[in-house]
């Protein structure tokens, strides 16, 4: 079927290497690998599309929900719509309500709150509207955790919510052919923000001797963590990797023995997060702090080892734990690849689309793709 895929949030260079950047990419590979023929509206390219997915036909717009909205005018006909939700836009939903086609909208986050809270938001009210009138066009919406399900349920009181988390591209990453070597390396991917906690991740490796932190990423607290890991107690122990392409990310996985997620307690628990996924891919035993979403996705003491948010000594504890037994390393890597197999983005999108199939809102689109 022709699909498109809107992402309309200037905070999201699609072809970037932010983990919304990631996001989409993956989304349009799993479109692809179906056999779509799907097209990208954006007002943020970020760059040129690597190269599997330079087949992608990308329309870079420049101006407001306007301008989106002629671009698919432009397009048609499509067979469905599928936008990422942003504060500003809804005209992906309004098209497929407009012109009688599904309309699949994507909520990762509460963006209303997150804008408010972190940024500036000019006008909540409005903000509201839009959501509430994306909701209304669209056939399904698709919530990236429970959290984030109730939230745009409170907000909108839409019935047509379906939770469905984050998957993993378990071809593109696989486990290491070898282990890796010393020292034992505790390894973190994403952004350097408050609500990834890694404040409590140096100062739960500054209580563990006999390990390496691999930090990829950047971001707003980057700086404070580097100048916190230059003190003596972690001078030498901490590698700033930088953001780095997706293309790069399994070769760093290959590096690390664990795999960490520390939201503090205050981060909201509503992600579904991305690096949990790659983690699990790469057969590494996660340490993550318990949260409704991630608890979603690892078992403590199968695949991942949980600790309370913010608990230093216990995150200090359960690295010193991995670092001292290999045995358990291997017992929760192994679990952690059997769990990525389940949780692919081609699955994810395959139960997207049954869900919406089960409605009967692609039956005639099935018919035709």
């Amino acid at each position: 079927m022709r699909v498109a895929y809107v992402c309309a949030d200037p905070g999201v260079p699609v072809f970037g290497v932010k983990g919304a950047s990631v996001h989409v990419q993956e989304m349009l590979r799993t479109f692809g690998r179906r056999g779509d023929e799907v097209e990208l509206v954006c007002v943020r390219a970020g760059g040129q599309p690597p190269a599997d997915l330079r087949g992608v036909r990308v329309h870079e717009v420049v101006g407001d929900d306007v301008a989106v909205a002629a671009q698919l005018r432009a397009m048609e006909p499509v067979d469905l719509v599928y936008e990422r939700y942003s504060l500003a836009g809804r005209a992906g939903m309004a098209h497929a309500a407009a012109h009688g086609v599904p309309g699949v909208l994507e909520v990762n986050s509460p963006l209303i709150d997150e804008q408010q809270r972190h940024r500036v938001l000019a006008d909540r009210r409005a903000a509201k509207e839009v959501l509430r009138g994306a909701v209304a066009d669209a056939s399904v919406v698709v919530c990236v955790s429970d959290p984030v399900g109730a939230w745009v349920g409170n907000l909108t009181g839409a019935t047509n919510v379906v939770v469905t988390p984050n998957g993993v591209d378990v071809g593109r990453i696989r486990p290491a052919t070898t282990p890796p070597g010393e020292p034992f390396t505790v390894g973190f991917v994403g952004s350097f923000r408050p609500w990834h906690g890694l404040g409590t991740l140096l100062e739960a490796a500054s209580q563990t001797p006999g390990i390496r932190l691999l930090l990829v990423g950047d971001g707003p607290t980057r700086e404070g963590c580097e100048r916190r890991a230059a003190a003596p107690d972690l001078d030498g122990r901490v590698h700033f990797a930088g953001p780095r392409p997706p293309g790069d990310i399994p070769g760093l996985l290959h590096q690390m023995h664990v795999g960490v997620a520390t939201a503090p307690v205050d981060a909201g628990g509503y992600f579904s997060p991305l690096k949990v996924l790659e983690y699990l891919a790469a057969g590494l035993p996660v340490v993550a702090t318990r949260t409704g979403p991630v608890e979603a996705l690892v078992t403590h003491d199968h695949d991942a080892l949980l600790v309370p948010a913010g608990d230093v000594p216990s995150l200090a504890a359960a690295l010193a734990r991995l670092r001292d037994d290999p045995v358990l390393r291997v017992r929760l890597g192994s679990a952690a690849r059997r769990s990525a197999l389940g949780r692919t983005w081609d699955a994810m999108l395959a139960r997207v689309l049954d869900t919406a199939m089960n409605q009967q809102l692609l039956v005639g689109v099935s018919a035709r793709g």
